[in-house]
């Protein structure tokens, strides 16, 4: 770009710009890869290289025997800063209260307006 951080502070090179600057740095740049290696390794092409992989992955299982008992099923190739592939307890979800059955029967026994 053509900038200086002796620029900083200038009408050339504002805070706000520096801001946009490190906020949309590309995923291969050297800030990037400075802040956070692992994310820096993986492009476009790697993302989609890993949805090709899983895809094929649960095709070839789904044709399984283990497919038709719902049972070793493939796990999906783990991505970088993505929380949602961790494992889960069995039973439980995000945001789950916990409630006596009782009063679960009580609350579906009443009318909806």
């Amino acid at each position: 770009m053509g900038l200086r951080l002796r620029d900083l502070g200038s009408e050339r090179l504002t805070w706000t710009d520096l801001r946009a600057i490190v906020r949309h740095s590309p995923v291969d740049s050297a800030l990037i890869r400075a802040k956070e290696p692992e994310r820096s390794r993986w492009g476009v092409s790697e993302y989609l290289l890993a949805v090709i992989a899983d895809s094929l992955r649960w095709l070839v299982w789904a044709k399984t025997k283990d497919a038709k008992r719902n049972r070793n099923r493939p796990k999906p190739i783990p991505r970088p800063g993505d929380d949602r592939r961790k494992p889960r307890e069995k039973g439980k979800f995000a945001g789950a209260i916990s409630r006596p059955i009782d009063e679960v029967k009580r609350l579906l026994s009443l009318r909806r307006r």
